[in-house]
């Protein structure tokens, strides 16, 4: 990884608005330059797969969105892992709603909270800041509309999914 990558990463992140809204595009490329700082400290540990559609590239996303996911899926889903994991950024439409998901194969939810999924009981995840955080910013974006939701990864860990009303950013 080349120096710069994570000079890039530190003013992408001191220079974006934490409130403001961005293409999906530039937020994936912030993740990419924070990806590869991790990449340094977990080299083959850290696998990495997108599966964007490219139809919702120009989509309006918040700024940073991405982050908080993305740390905690390194945190319990590689870090913590001899043999590393795999993390699955989705983006895509049903709808028009734009799904943006972060996907892991790491242990996934405790036995208590797995239990509750499983039965289709109400629950949420909000013992981290980021989470906390990721939830309230969606709220304050888009109201109802902004949804944060948890459920068992195809890849066998935790999926989180942010669901958001898609709207283009205008191309000039």
């Amino acid at each position: 990884m080349p120096w710069y990558t994570s000079c890039e990463f530190l003013r992408y992140s001191l220079t974006e608005d934490p409130m403001g809204l961005n293409s999906l595009e530039n937020e994936l490329r912030a993740t990419a330059l924070y990806l590869d700082i991790e990449k340094v400290r977990f080299a083959e540990r850290l696998q990495l797969v997108t599966e964007i559609e490219p139809d919702v590239m120009n989509a309006e996303v918040p700024s940073l969105i991405f982050q908080p996911l993305v740390e905690n899926a390194v945190k319990y889903a590689v870090a913590d892992r001899e043999m590393g994991g795999r993390i699955v950024l989705t983006a895509g439409l049903e709808g028009k709603t734009l799904l943006l998901k972060v996907s892991d194969d790491g242990p996934g939810l405790s036995p208590a909270l797995s239990a509750k999924l499983t039965s289709g009981e109400e629950f949420q995840i909000d013992s981290g800041l980021g989470l906390s955080n990721t939830r309230k910013r969606l709220y304050h974006l888009y109201g109802d509309s902004g949804q944060l939701e948890f459920s068992r990864a195809e890849i066998g860990g935790l999926s989180v999914c942010m669901r958001l009303p898609f709207v283009a950013i205008a191309v000039e």
